[in-house]
């Protein structure tokens, strides 16, 4: 399948590559230049999810019809407040047997409109049966809230930092991932600790607890000494 990813942030490169692996022919566009002509010299995305290698068969386009041009599949990961401005170039595309797929999060503040309506708005010949929405909750916002629960809100883990992440403990092996039913009766995807991971996991606890110990020496030095 032919698919076109609309932002080239965290989470639209992630879901680039998620498709590439996949073996659709996905095609990743930018309004950068610049940040473009980087990702095509370094097959990397340096800002978003560095480290992390782009394939050559990812297409970078800074040209939204020509990446668009006979698209399957169209998945939108720009910013909801840019979604409008940046479609609207599509105005005019036949897309009545393509897919519109969202992954924005909120309303336009200008119109109060969800992004379904903003799509619908700007892109007439979609066809609302065609149109959808991906989003939570999913065992990833689990992770995210598990988080933000156990360490009482101190610690927030966004979406768009979230899924990189993930990927990039996949591609290094420190976690495995697999399409499961949850309790639910839902198609999600599972994450486990790896032997490689629960490795490193020890070293970082290690290196944490000694980072901890050699602050705490530093701001209570009287209480170190049994002062």
């Amino acid at each position: 399948m032919k698919v076109t990813v609309l932002g080239a942030g965290s989470w639209g490169t992630t879901l680039a590559l998620l498709l590439a692996s996949n073996a659709h022919d996905v095609a990743l566009w930018t309004y950068s230049d610049d940040q473009a002509n980087l990702i095509r010299e370094r097959r990397e995305n340096p800002a978003f999810l560095p480290g992390i290698r782009i394939p050559d068969s990812i297409r970078i386009e800074t040209d939204i019809e020509r990446a668009a041009h006979l698209t399957s599949m169209v998945v939108c990961a720009v910013p909801a407040q840019f979604v409008r401005s940046a479609i609207m170039p599509l105005s005019n595309f036949d897309f009545s047997q393509t897919l519109v797929v969202n992954v924005a999060k909120g309303i336009e503040n200008r119109s109060l409109m969800t992004m379904s309506e903003v799509m619908l708005d700007v892109l007439p010949r979609v066809r609302k049966e065609h149109l959808v929405i991906l989003s939570g909750p999913s065992h990833g916002h689990a992770i995210a809230k598990h988080i933000q629960r156990t360490t009482d809100d101190l610690l927030q883990v966004e979406t768009g930092s979230l899924y990189p992440a993930l990927y990039r403990l996949e591609a290094d092996g420190c976690i495995s991932a697999s399409w499961e039913k949850s309790n639910k009766g839902k198609r999600a995807r599972y994450y486990r600790l790896t032997p490689k991971g629960r490795k490193q996991l020890a070293s970082e606890h290690s290196k944490w607890d000694a980072l901890v110990r050699a602050m705490g020496s530093l701001l209570n030095p009287a209480e170190e000494k049994g002062q």
